[in-house]
This record gives C-alpha cells, structure tokens and sequence, in this order.
C-alpha cells in the first residue's frame, strides 16, 4: 500500500518522562475493554486516577486550555443531569451519565498536561498507539483462531473488532516509519488484509465499513496523485465488496435478498431488504422517529431508551440504543443536550484541526471517520469509543508538543 507518512525528523529527545507513558492509558483502555469490560472498567478508573494525580503533581491546572468547551462541557453536564433526574428511572440514569461524564473529562486531563510543553512529540506518542493497534490486532486474530471453532461461539458477540479497526491508521503509520521500500509495502498490505478478513469472519458488517472508511481516508490524504488515488480506491473497494459477499452474512442478504432478484409483490420491498441488510436497524430508526421522546427537549435519560415500549425488535423486545449517534443523543438528551454534545464535539475537533501537521493529520481524519461511521450504525455517544478515546485523541492532536523525533528512545 502506498501510504508514506515519513516527515524531518527535528532534534532527538533526550530522555521520555514517565508521565509521557502514563498519557498513552487513555488509548490502552479500549484494548482493555477489547479483551473484557471488566479489565476495561479497572483499566479506565486506574488511568483517570493516575492522570488526576499527575495533574496535581505537576500543578497542570494551571495551563487549563479552551475556557469555550469547559463552559460547553459544565452546561452539558447540568443538562444531561436535568435530563436524568427527571426520567422514568432517575437512579440509573445518572449512575450511566456520571460514567459518561467520567470518561468524557480525560480530555481536560490530558490538555492541561499536554499544554505544559515537555513532554514528547506527536510522533513519538502516536507510534506508541500504533503498539497498542499491533497489541489489538494479534489479540484479536489470537482470539480469532483458538475460538472460532467452539460449540455455541457466535462470531458477532464473541469477537470485538471494532478497536483494531479505527488503531488501524496508527499500525500503518508506524509501519510506514520503521519500513522501507517493498518490504514497507508488503508489510502494510499484509496487514490490512489480515485485518480485513478477520473483522469479515467476525459477522460484524458495522467493524467492516468502519476498517474500510480508515483505509479510504488515509488514501485520500497519503496517496499523491488523483490517478493513482482513484485506483488505490477503486483496489480497496473492490477488496471490502468481494469479501462482504464471500464471508459476511450481508454479502447472503444482498444475493438474494435484493429487490429486482425476484418478482416482488410489496410496494415496501426495498424497506424490507434495508431492514433485513442492517439487522432491523432501519426499522429501529423509523420507530424512534414516528415515537419521538416524551420530552423532545431533555430526552427520557442517558439509558432509558428501553423503557419506551414503541422502540423494540419484534420478538426481541425493547432495545437499548437506537444503533444510532445521532438519535440515541436526542432520544436521550433531547435537543439541548444533543446539541451541547454536538458543540462540545465539533469545538474540540476544530481546536485539534487548527495545528495542522501534513504528516500526521490524516490519522486523526482517518481514525475518527472509523469511529464516526461505527457510531452511525451501532456505537452509543455513551461508549468509550466516543466518550473516552476520541477526545483523547483530539486533545493529543490539538496541544502535543509538535517537535518530531521518529527515533525517541524506546
């Protein structure tokens, strides 16, 4: 693959501080979460309060960055608060909004430490995050292998797929610094296509487009001419299409299943093979949208989307997200808590765009288009995808030290 992120490389640091180590937790928490909640949730709590302390040590909160998002961040934390305390199940609401409050505060964490100007370069922690990919990759291929022949294993609830995905971009992005020439290449291919095929086999079509929507981007940005771009795009395309139809249950559905294949009786039949092609995901969004929340302006909770009988799965019964970012924001905050999230969102993107660095900034395209198109089809804002790791990831474009090092000690 033709990707070449290679940039000058400006003096060597001397040393790494410590704490340079301790802000990549941020990243490691969802392949904790990979691997199981509860060795996420441990590693979440563990880092936050790692970081809190490194904050008061270094006396970082005096550096506190964008006074903006803190007042967008306070109204949305009263807002999403309201918005619990008067739904039908107050006590897990809030319980669901504090959790969401929690990981959505690393980004002042790390900005304050960030802003302080000593610690290392972007390159340096953005290869770090490309370990951390390798480390989610071989763990899911792993996983992958030594289960996927067990009585009762069902692929799209056993195997998660989703965090190599959108790390994907930073895997590729270290490969692109430490290989040359064919072997670079070859390296790169590999890897995607592993990749690829394993998150196909995990009957997740969702972690399928959000890999696909990663290698588009990065292509967009990284391949130098039109013409070529178009090919790599055409390559990857063709690629991601042959594989749905041989291997994922989407590829069987849009066989035989599409409208024009047979002679179709029901005016709806392009609804139904919609319906039937997302996993009934259509369907939930017309219900949510027919039955709007009691409360259009605050929502009915963080959490209680289930407790609203129009929005259910026929046979399955109430669901608990609306499999969709958007609605499941005014399902659950209303229009002014969506709105806020959305300000606070497109503020701390902004801020991270405003420092533009040609090498590194179509990782920070790449990585949230994954998220972002995960998020259109299954992620919950409440999820540590976008709660935690995505302003993580814009508070580490927006205030690391911009000094490359692309052989910091390791």
């Amino acid at each position: 693959m033709g990707f070449d992120f290679r940039q000058r490389a400006d003096a060597r640091q001397a040393a790494i501080p410590a704490g340079a180590w301790l802000m990549l937790a941020p990243a490691l928490v969802p392949f904790f979460f990979q691997m199981g909640r509860g060795l996420g949730n441990t590693g979440f709590v563990l880092a936050w309060v790692a970081l809190a302390v490194l904050v008061v040590k270094q006396r970082a909160w005096r550096a506190v960055p964008m006074y903006g998002a803190l007042v967008l961040w306070i109204l949305l934390l009263v807002s999403g608060g309201v918005s619990a305390a008067l739904s039908i199940a107050p006590a897990d609401a809030m319980e669901k909004w504090v959790r969401y409050a929690w990981m959505g505060s690393i980004y002042f964490l790390m900005a304050m430490l960030l802003s302080r100007r000593d610690h290392p370069a972007l390159g340096w922690m953005l290869e770090r995050i490309g370990w951390i990919g390798l480390a989610s990759f071989g763990w899911l291929l792993g996983h992958t292998l030594l289960t996927y022949d067990i009585p009762g294993f069902q692929p799209q609830f056993h195997i998660r797929g989703l965090v190599p995905a959108y790390l994907s971009p930073f895997v590729l992005y270290w490969m692109a610094r430490r290989f040359t020439g064919m072997t670079r290449s070859g390296v790169m291919g590999a890897y995607s296509i592993v990749l690829a095929w394993l998150l196909v086999h995990a009957n997740s079509l969702t972690e399928v487009l959000a890999l696909a929507a990663a290698l588009f981007v990065l292509a967009m940005f990284r391949v130098p001419t039109l013409r070529l771009r178009l090919g790599v795009l055409t390559a990857l395309l063709a690629g991601f299409v042959a594989l749905i139809l041989a291997f994922d249950p989407a590829g069987k559905v849009i066989v035989s299943n599409a409208p024009g294949t047979a002679v179709q009786t029901d005016g709806n039949a392009w609804i139904a093979f919609a319906d039937k092609l997302s996993s009934q995901r259509t369907l939930i969004w017309r219900q949510a949208v027919a039955t709007p929340p009691p409360n259009p302006w605050l929502g009915v909770g963080a959490g209680n989307v289930g407790a609203f009988s129009p929005v259910r799965m026929e046979g399955l019964g109430a669901v608990k997200h609306l499999h969709n970012l958007f609605l499941d924001m005014w399902y659950e905050l209303g229009f002014i808590g969506a709105a806020l999230l959305l300000a606070l969102s497109t503020g701390q993107f902004v801020h991270a765009l405003r420092r533009r660095d040609p090498a590194t900034m179509p990782l920070l395209y790449a990585a949230t288009a994954a998220i972002l198109v995960a998020a259109l089809l299954e992620q919950s804002y409440r999820s540590y995808h976008l709660a935690l790791f995505l302003p993580f990831l814009f508070a580490l474009f927006a205030y690391a030290p911009r000094a490359e090092s692309s052989r910091a000690p390791a």
